[in-house]
C-alpha cells in the first residue's frame, strides 16, 4: 500500500471539536485518476479523506479536518471518507480491498480511532458504495488489529418528515435539477411545509447538491429549506479574517437555525471575531452566507460585515 499525498481545496479547517467516530464507505464510480481530478476542481466543493484503488492511496484531506463526502454535515464532522474503485457492472479487485482494510487498521493503529463502518446509502438515498462488501473489510481489519471486527451498519431506508421552505420562494422540479420543468405551476413560498421520503444527488447549486424527494415524487433543492445542513466553502479559507458584528449576532454549531446556541454567546454591536472561511447554510430573509469562525462555531452574515 502506497500513501501519495494529491490534495484537495475542498475542505473545512478541522472538526468544530468533533470527534471521529466512523469510517464511510463510497465507490468511485470511475477510477482514482478522474477521482483526483473531481476532488481538486475547487468548484465541485465535494472531496473525500482518501482514495483506494489496488496498491495505490490518495490521500487529499488530512483526517483532523472535514472532508465533504457524506451528504450530511454532522456525518461529515465526525467521519473519515474512503473512497475506492469501483462501479456498476466492475467489482473491487482483491488488492483494492486489501488496500483498503491495510488503510483503516493504520488509522485505527495511529490515531485510536473507532473501528466503525457505515454504507454512504444509510445516510443519503444513494447507490454508493453499490457492491463493495463492508463485511469483507470489517473482517481483515479484525484480522490485522485484532479484537472485534468493526461493526458494519446496514443501508438505512431513506430519511422521512416534514421540510420548511427557508427561502421567498422556491420551484417544485419533476427532476433534481433547475432545468428540468415545474411540477406544473407549483412554486412553494417561505414558511410552507411539505413531506419529504428521501434525499438525492442532483445538480449543483451554490455549492450544494441535495434534492429532496417530495412524498408526491417530485423534487425541492434542499438549499432553500431547513434541511440544507452542509455547509459549502464559498472560497478559499481566508486565514485572520475579521468581521464585525452590525447588530445582534447568535453564535450557533452550524450554518442555520437549527442549530444550537454555542453556550450562551450572543455577540453585540461592535463585537468582532476573526472567522476562517464564508459558507452556505441556511438562508435567513434571503441570505444563506455565514460566517465560519476560527474557533469552529457559525455567524449569520446579516447582521456582520468583513
Amino acid at each position: 500500500m502506497n500513501i501519495k499525498q494529491v490534495g484537495s481545496p475542498n475542505f473545512t479547517n478541522g472538526r468544530q471539536g468533533k470527534a471521529i467516530n466512523e469510517f464511510i464507505i463510497h465507490w468511485m464510480a470511475g477510477n482514482l485518476a478522474s477521482t483526483d481530478a473531481v476532488f481538486q476542481n475547487r468548484s465541485r466543493n465535494t472531496s473525500a479523506h482518501f482514495g483506494v484503488e489496488d496498491d495505490n492511496v490518495h490521500q487529499y484531506v488530512s483526517v483532523n479536518n472535514t472532508a465533504y463526502h457524506a451528504g450530511n454535515w454532522g456525518v461529515n464532522l465526525t467521519s473519515v471518507g474512503i473512497e475506492h474503485s469501483a462501479g456498476p457492472g466492475r467489482p473491487a479487485t482483491d488488492a483494492t480491498y486489501e488496500s483498503s482494510a491495510q488503510l483503516i487498521a493504520k488509522i485505527i493503529r495511529e490515531n485510536g480511532l473507532t473501528n466503525r463502518l457505515r454504507k454512504h446509502s444509510a445516510i443519503v438515498a444513494t447507490q454508493c458504495p453499490g457492491t463493495m462488501d463492508l463485511n469483507r473489510i470489517a473482517n481483515r481489519v479484525n484480522e490485522i488489529i485484532g479484537g472485534s471486527a468493526p461493526v458494519v451498519i446496514p443501508s438505512a431506508e431513506p430519511a422521512t418528515g416534514v421540510a420548511i421552505v427557508t427561502v421567498r420562494a422556491l420551484n417544485v422540479r419533476s427532476k433534481p435539477d433547475s432545468s428540468s420543468a415545474l411540477s406544473g405551476s407549483e412554486t412553494l413560498k417561505q414558511g410552507d411545509r411539505f413531506n419529504y421520503s428521501g434525499t438525492v444527488k442532483g445538480e449543483m447549486v451554490r455549492g450544494n447538491s441535495t434534492w429532496i424527494k417530495s412524498s408526491k415524487g417530485n423534487y425541492v433543492w434542499s438549499g432553500g429549506t431547513n434541511l440544507a445542513t452542509t455547509p459549502v466553502v464559498k472560497s478559499a479559507p481566508v486565514e485572520g479574517g475579521t468581521a464585525t458584528v452590525t447588530g445582534t449576532a447568535n453564535v450557533r454549531s452550524g450554518a442555520g437555525n437549527q442549530y444550537a446556541r454555542s453556550g450562551s454567546i450572543q455577540l453585540k454591536a461592535g463585537d468582532t471575531f476573526k472567522y476562517s472561511a464564508k459558507v452556505y447554510g441556511q438562508s435567513v430573509s434571503g441570505n444563506n452566507v455565514w460566517y465560519h469562525s476560527t474557533k469552529g462555531n457559525y455567524v449569520w452574515s446579516g447582521n456582520v460585515k468583513g
